[in-house]
C-alpha cells in the first residue's frame, strides 16, 4: 500500500465533518496507526518514505501526517512484503484543502 500526495494543508479553519459514517471493520486489524506518540515534526515512525516528504504535524487539535513536498509517497512499514489478505477493507481519514492549485492522489499499489 502506497500512500501518495501532491500537495500539503495546514488550513483547519474550513476542514468540515462528514457525519455519515457506515464503515464495518473485519475480525483483523492488519495495520493501525493514530499518530499519538509521534513527535511533531518528525517523520513518523510507522511508515517508510518512498519519494518527497512528510512529517508529523497538528491539525485540528490532532497530530496527522501531513505532507511538505510535491510527489510525496509513504507506505506502513510491514514485517513481510505481502501482508494483505485476497479480501480486505481500508479505512483512513484524508483532508483536502480547495485553494485551486493542487492536485492530491491516493494510491493503494496492492
Amino acid at each position: 500500500m502506497v500512500i501518495s500526495a501532491f500537495a500539503q494543508s495546514s488550513d483547519s479553519e474550513n476542514m468540515k465533518v462528514w457525519a455519515k459514517y457506515d464503515f464495518v471493520p473485519g475480525d483483523k486489524i492488519i495495520f493501525e496507526d493514530n499518530q499519538q506518540n509521534e513527535i511533531t515534526g518528525e517523520f513518523p515512525s510507522k511508515w517508510k518514505l518512498k519519494r518527497g516528504g512528510a512529517e508529523t504535524m497538528r491539525f485540528a487539535d490532532s497530530s496527522v501526517i501531513g505532507f511538505i513536498a510535491v510527489s510525496s509517497e509513504i507506505e506502513p512499514l510491514m514485517k513481510t512484503a505481502v501482508f494483505l489478505p485476497e479480501i480486505f477493507t481500508i479505512e483512513f481519514d484524508v483532508y483536502f484543502h480547495h485553494k485551486g492549485n493542487e492536485g492530491y492522489s491516493v494510491i493503494f499499489d496492492v
